[in-house]
């Protein structure tokens, strides 16, 4: 049988027109079975992003090293107008504060090296609309659900946050554990990120960590078999699995469990496979500030109740119309 064909508006930006042309030309005249595109190219940020606030497009490319605003501003700026569009930086030359940024901060979806592969950018454009579309299906029918009165119970683990950390170094993962669970003066900004967030048990109170150390990753995805797990730091680098492989079990075992991966030696293969087998939330270098660490984690978090809170909400109501 064959698919559906689904029709996208996608916004590409690049101060290179060739470059714009090149990617038109592969996602116009190049067939991608089940999806079709209407293309809109800009080489200017501030007119994509006038042009945004006119049409609500489906997924949006940047380019990240431009002469006006780089990529990962773009992409930022874009979210407040365009929230639920899926978001992709391109690039050639991304240095890695950069990219790092761009994990923790803009929410991409996916990188795209340049020069790009066409099964590359086809495959990363079809993942990041079919992740697009589940988010919007589970929104609308958890809207529908709120309207009928159905709530879910107030969800008593959003006050403690479960916390794995999985690194080779029992060092390391004491320093994670400590930075995790003192409590300082800046924890007034990560109660108002959940309440900013709306989330159901969210109040004024800092979050609480509970984190649980292991220096096997092997160990460690034993006791997610028996125990659920918010969020997840791995390192990169581990004798068993490193830390991509780590955290892509973990995905298989707990899909809702936020991810972060954690590494000294940085380079561009291996935040970009992070990125796209093992999906992460967030990226940290070692070695990490305190502040960074939690604010990182509760982003993560935070994004992921959100996330579970419209997940359930929508089974709730497909449930109760099926027994209707």
């Amino acid at each position: 049988m064959k698919e559906t064909s689904h029709h996208y508006q996608l916004l590409l930006l690049d101060d290179e027109q060739n470059v714009l042309n090149a990617l038109k030309r592969e996602l116009c005249t190049q067939p991608v079975e089940g999806l079709q595109f209407t293309v809109e190219t800009f080489t200017a940020p501030a007119a994509a992003l006038a042009r945004a606030q006119e049409k609500p497009f489906d997924l949006v490319i940047s380019d990240y090293r431009m002469p006006q605003m780089d990529g990962i501003v773009f992409l930022h700026r874009l979210a407040t107008i365009l929230p639920d569009a899926a978001r992709l930086l391109i690039s050639g030359q991304a240095d890695m504060d950069a990219m790092q940024h761009a994990i923790n901060e803009s929410h991409i979806y996916r990188f795209i090296p340049k020069p790009w592969d066409h099964t590359f950018l086809v495959n990363a454009i079809r993942q990041a609309l079919a992740w697009r579309g589940q988010l919007l299906r589970n929104r609308q029918i958890a809207d529908i659900a709120k309207k009928a009165g159905i709530r879910l119970p107030p969800m008593e683990h959003e006050t403690v946050y479960e916390v794995m950390i999985v690194d080779d170094s029992q060092a390391i993962t004491h320093a994670l554990w400590r930075d995790l669970t003192v409590h300082s003066h800046f924890d007034a900004i990560y109660a108002s990120m959940q309440l900013e967030a709306g989330e159901q048990a969210a109040s004024s109170q800092p979050p609480t960590f509970n984190v649980t150390t292991f220096t096997s990753p092997q160990e460690a995805l034993e006791a997610a078999q028996h125990k659920t797990f918010h969020c997840v730091i791995a390192d990169y680098r581990m004798p068993e699995m490193n830390g991509i492989e780590m955290l892509q079990a973990m995905m298989n075992l707990q899909p809702d469990c936020a991810r972060i991966m954690v590494s000294a030696n940085t380079d561009l293969d291996l935040l970009l496979d992070a990125i796209n087998s093992a999906q992460v939330h967030s990226y940290l270098n070692k070695p990490w500030s305190a502040f960074e660490l939690k604010l990182v984690v509760t982003d993560a978090i935070v994004q992921r109740n959100i996330g579970l809170e419209n997940r359930l909400l929508a089974a709730t109501l497909l449930r109760q119309q099926k027994h209707a």
